[in-house]
C-alpha cells in the first residue's frame, strides 16, 4: 500500500494525505496513484525513480520482485 503522509498546509489547519512511491519515498499525485498503483495501492515506481516512457514497466517489474511467491 503507499505510504500516506499527513502535511499541513500553511494556510489552513487541516491535515491532507499525500501517497507517495514505494520504492524511493517521493510524493506523487492521487491521480498518479490511481493510474500506476497496483491492486493493493502500492506505488512502485514514480517519475523520480524510473523513465517516464517506462513507469508502467518498472512498476511491474518491482512488484513482481517484491512478491514472496514470484507472480
Amino acid at each position: 500500500m503507499w505510504v500516506e503522509t499527513l502535511y499541513h498546509d500553511a494556510d489552513t489547519t487541516s491535515a491532507a494525505r499525500m501517497p507517495r512511491c514505494d520504492h524511493c519515498d517521493a510524493h506523487v499525485s492521487d491521480r498518479f496513484a490511481r493510474v500506476f498503483a497496483d491492486e493493493g495501492g502500492q506505488v512502485y515506481a514514480c517519475p523520480n525513480c524510473s523513465a517516464n516512457a517506462g513507469i508502467a514497466e518498472v512498476s511491474r517489474d518491482r512488484a513482481h520482485e517484491s512478491r514472496p511467491d514470484g507472480r
